[in-house]
């Protein structure tokens, strides 16, 4: 028979029990924490310990229906005292258990605690996979794309300095190079023509890439009727250098068809500058009006009749140049790229962590909305400490002062160590007039000049096949849901019926703990999904709190009912 309502004797035959089972006030104050979840200072007080206890019976027990509760957690938290089994057989009609009998409980008691921590995994385990399964519907259409792309560039941004490559040499036109030593918007092809003979001649540098455009002639502004002679000299001249890559651009829109390569430039030498942003991700750079760029366009075949025939992008070329003379030969086998040096019999797979090229797929679940143009890959830029400095832009006037003095040029030999046999990207780090349609928002930079952002493309590839440096890997989206679904099911194991204010603090916890965790993942190179998981973790928690404390809520409500009633 259920214990409901208790007379006077039955109440103080009742305290002395819970007295006589728990003589201190510490071991009853832990039986209502373990067996009732309750606080006993929030449910009884009083000035002695017997206080307590008959509080505990009078104004919690008996208002709220917990009598029945009380006396069975007591009995079992102490299952052999006699005068809680005297009290039960006179209050609930029980016979007096024997030893035998009492050992049977204890047995019934374990029993009843194996099927709690079953309920427990098996509740946990529901509500994180349904948990799992709405986040990934979610995710699957770019729902948290946002938000996991800003914290890839807080990641980005959090990382511990490197050095910059000394492989890869910026030379850049400045606004004063423009503006004093050229006096043009734009570098002419003549002086364009010099600055590539004396590299060439002089410091000797392996690769040289041109992130310039060159499809009609540019003229100097006081000679510019032999802008064409000019210019058919510069072609020639690439020409007959084939360790100059020259480049054209692909047609972005019916607007803009594209630019075209200068005229006959062999397919070994030219290349498309194009890059891709992040337009369908978040909104765009206020400095910039630019999308993000965190992919790296390394191979797009070219359209038909289209103005650009190249198929591969400048810093793939330069950097494939480089490593060719290095023994490491390129092969795309499956849309997969490895580089491979027969002599030290070594074969450099390009990220074999992940799908490093993707074409319908982003790289991750969370990718979803974007340009789909060709074979990408995520950029692990440089954590350099400046990025504005860094790496060290190389003024023309470095290379042009004497020669626009009609003077033969001098070889600086600090430039010359820095250059020969290195790569040297060219290019203009000028952000105004015709030039600024070439300045880009990047994770580390807001104001990334176009032929840096080259530079840290063509460092990326050589890095990681010469300097063993890692490319941003990331799961398959099997792993990545078993990912999430473990920390949805360890939130819900560890704050399902647990007071609530262990629940609170453990779900706010949690989040601390895993972003710390995908930080140091991020530190070796790793995107592992934070965003998601973190709202699978408090989703989880939640809908196990929710389902445990509405039953007691409604039964506390209808005690409320019955007792005005």
């Amino acid at each position: 028979m259920k214990l409901i309502k208790l007379t006077g004797s039955q109440r103080a035959q009742f305290r002395d029990a819970l007295l006589s089972a728990f003589p201190t006030q510490d071991s009853l104050k832990q039986m209502v924490n373990t067996r009732l979840e309750e606080n006993l200072a929030a449910i009884a007080g009083g000035e002695n310990y017997k206080d307590v206890i008959f509080n505990l019976i009078t104004n919690w027990a008996e208002p709220n229906g917990k009598l029945d509760d009380l006396l069975t957690a007591a009995r079992t938290e102490n299952p052999g005292n006699s005068e809680l089994r005297e009290f039960a057989k006179q209050a609930r009609g029980e016979l007096v258990l024997n030893d035998r009998e009492q050992g049977e409980i204890s047995d019934e008691v374990a029993d009843q605690t194996k099927f709690s921590l079953k309920s427990r995994v098996v509740r946990s385990l529901f509500a994180s996979l349904g948990v799992l399964a709405l986040i990934g519907m979610v995710r699957t259409q770019g729902g948290f794309q946002t938000a996991e792309l800003a914290t890839y560039d807080f990641f980005m941004n959090k990382r511990f300095p490197e050095n910059w490559d000394e492989r890869v040499v910026v030379i850049g036109a400045s606004e004063d190079d423009l503006a004093e030593l050229l006096k043009n918007d734009e570098i002419p092809d003549q002086t364009l023509n010099k600055l590539l003979d004396n590299l060439v001649k002089n410091y000797k540098p392996r690769i040289i890439g041109l992130d310039i455009f060159r499809d009609r002639p540019i003229g100097r502004p006081e000679s510019p009727i032999t802008a064409s002679t000019e210019h058919d000299d510069l072609v020639s001249y690439i020409k007959q250098h084939e360790e100059i890559v020259a480049t054209c651009k692909n047609k972005k829109s019916l607007a803009i068809p594209g630019v075209k390569p200068p005229k006959d430039i062999p397919s070994e030498q030219l290349s498309f500058g194009d890059v891709v942003g992040d337009e369908q991700t978040g909104k765009e750079n206020e400095q910039t009006e630019k999308p993000p760029i965190r992919r790296q366009l390394l191979r797009m075949p070219p359209e038909e009749k289209a103005a650009c025939t190249a198929e591969y992008a400048l810093s793939y070329q330069v950097a494939t140049k480089y490593l060719q003379a290095e023994g490491y030969a390129p092969n795309w086998n499956n849309n997969y790229l490895t580089f491979e040096n027969k002599k030290k019999g070594l074969m450099i797979p390009i990220n074999p962590m992940g799908d490093v090229f993707w074409t319908e797929k982003g790289p991750t679940v969370g990718y979803q909305n974007y340009d789909q143009a060709g074979y990408q890959m995520l950029i692990n830029y440089r954590a350099i400490d400046d990025p504005k400095k860094n790496p060290e832009r190389l003024s023309l006037d470095k290379f042009l002062s004497n020669q626009a003095k009609n003077q033969a040029p001098s070889v600086d030999e600090n430039l010359k160590r820095k250059i020969e046999n290195n790569i040297v990207i060219i290019g203009y780090t000028s952000n105004e007039g015709e030039n600024n349609s070439d300045i880009h928002y990047t994770p580390i930079d807001p104001k990334m000049p176009g032929v840096v952002l080259q530079a840290h493309m063509v460092s990326q590839l050589v890095s990681a096949v010469v300097g063993g440096r890692k490319l941003i890997w990331y799961w398959t989206p099997e792993v990545e849901a078993v990912w999430i679904l473990v920390w949805a099911f360890l939130s819900g194991f560890m704050t399902w019926r647990t007071q609530w204010r262990w629940s609170l603090a453990l779900t706010l916890v949690i989040p601390f703990l895993l972003f710390g965790i995908c930080w140091v993942f991020f530190l070796q190179a790793g995107w592992v999904p934070f965003v998601p998981t973190v709202l699978a973790v408090v989703f989880t928690s939640g809908v196990l709190w929710v389902a445990d404390w509405t039953p007691k809520w409604v039964r506390k409500q209808i005690q409320v009912l019955k007792s005005r009633s």
